[in-house]
């Protein structure tokens, strides 16, 4: 028996001690320390020190994309830390844009369009528990355990983003970042030629609950992206490289990854 087979007979019985709450709590405390969970919460997530990459790294006057941006809250973000930018802010609700615009219009270099992304140019249904709301998805989340229903919804206009940077005059994406609870892997699909011409220098997603109801992987972004872009999961002070796919990453609450073109980013830079 090996020194690790030992310490692991001797360690069972200590080990079944303390009750399934603890381990519990201990589970969620380390998910915290992989910034695996702190997604949601962007004063925490390790957000902001993307940002303080991306200023290391981004040329002059980049071109942002905000995807998903609700009423606003990033984009705002982005406009104070890159002032020379061209920032692109899409919301697919109608009413939740009417909050959007309220909030950037005062904001020079933010131009917002109310339509969404996907692997299509398509008119379908957003789903929301309420108007404005941060949970709206393409996806008819099923949040019953959490006491919230998804009974509201919203006729709302899709593009590709092949096809919206073709509208827009927009030859290259230095930033993306994406926030379509559960879409993500659809923006992607749809991205296909800006992505064979490696036209997209960093990109932001996340990964959670939603993609339970979007019913994508970890394993599915992983396989899309990995040839061309180096990985990284977002933690509140650092980045965590992500070199290969193990299927503990299927961990299905909110967490952000950020993506580097290999063609575009010198990644030890960016890390």
């Amino acid at each position: 028996m090996n020194l690790a087979a030992r310490l692991w007979t001797i360690a069972q019985p200590i080990l079944r001690i303390p009750p399934q709450p603890f381990w519990r709590l201990a589970h969620r405390l380390a998910l915290a320390q992989m910034g695996i969970g702190t997604g949601s919460h962007c004063d925490n997530s390790g957000e902001r020190h993307v940002l303080r990459v991306l200023a290391r790294i981004l040329p002059p006057c980049p071109t942002l994309l905000d995807v998903g941006a609700n009423r606003g809250q990033y984009t705002r973000l982005l406009a104070t830390a890159f002032p020379t930018s061209t920032i692109h802010s899409l919301e697919p609700s109608p009413s939740t844009f009417e909050l959007l615009t309220e909030h950037v219009s005062t904001i020079p270099n933010v131009r917002a369009h109310n339509i969404g992304l996907s692997r299509t140019t398509q008119v379908t249904s957003l789903y929301s528990d309420q108007a404005g709301s941060g949970l709206a998805s393409l996806h008819n989340r099923r949040l019953d355990h959490l006491d919230i229903s998804f009974d509201r919804t919203e006729a709302v206009t899709l593009h590709s983003l092949d096809r919206f940077c073709l509208d827009n005059n927009i030859s290259h994406v230095h930033f993306m970042k994406l926030d379509v609870e559960g879409h993500e892997l659809a923006v992607f699909e749809g991205a296909a030629a800006l992505l064979q011409q490696d036209a997209i220098s960093v990109v932001q997603f996340e990964f959670g609950g939603c993609n339970i109801h979007s019913r994508t992987y970890f394993q599915d972004f992983f396989d899309l992206l990995a040839p061309r872009f180096d990985l990284f999961r977002v933690l509140p002070y650092t980045l965590y490289p992500i070199s290969h796919y193990r299927e503990t990453d299927e961990v299905f609450v909110t967490t952000n990854y950020v993506a580097f073109s290999r063609a575009r980013v010198n990644t030890r830079l960016a890390a």
